[in-house]
């Protein structure tokens, strides 16, 4: 009966450590060539989370790393990260007071060198989870993919009308008097 009891106790702490899983993801972003985006990275069901070490791949002909900065979730994380080599980015944190919760942990600027149709997957090749206590968690990743598209004139156009309509009003409201 003890053999039993037991199997069923091991049975059922395996099955509540394999259904808790983070989720690292990065998601579909668009810009437009020549300009600066930011992409960040989310965590999606972090508990006591004490280090995070990431690898991204990406095509260094679409786009160029720029910097890698701290998101909300990690404010109070120590972050290293190397953006030397073209087309891979390496991140690091550690957090002694542990990441909890659903947000963005990093964000990442990137310069956009492709032209307007270019592509580039985001892709999450490694991603380690661990928590306060060193354990590595069992984790997920969800790449995302840049997409260099034309820069929007529409807005700036009609700023530049309401701008010239404003002036010649203003022009005519004077001469009057």
């Amino acid at each position: 009966m003890r053999k039993i009891l037991f199997a069923l106790l091991l049975v059922s702490l395996i099955s509540v450590a394999s259904g808790a899983s983070l989720v690292v993801s990065i998601g579909d972003i668009q810009g437009s060539s020549g300009s600066t985006v930011q992409v960040p990275i989310a965590l999606a069901g972090a508990n006591d989370v004490g280090s995070v070490d990431l690898v991204l791949k990406y095509d260094p002909s679409v786009l160029k790393a720029v910097s890698v900065e701290t998101a909300e979730l990690s404010k109070n994380a120590i972050m290293e990260s190397n953006i030397t080599n073209p087309g891979q980015i390496y991140i690091a944190f550690v957090d002694a007071s542990g990441i909890n919760g659903d947000g963005e942990i990093a964000t990442i600027s990137f310069s956009v060198l492709g032209e307007t149709g270019a592509s580039s997957p985001l892709s999450l090749v490694e991603a380690s989870v661990y928590n306060l206590e060193l354990v590595e968690q069992q984790t997920t990743t969800k790449d995302g993919t840049f997409t260099a598209v034309e820069e929007s004139k529409g807005m700036s156009y009609g700023f530049f009308l309401i701008t010239l309509v404003a002036t010649i009003l203003a022009a005519l409201v004077i001469r009057k008097k």
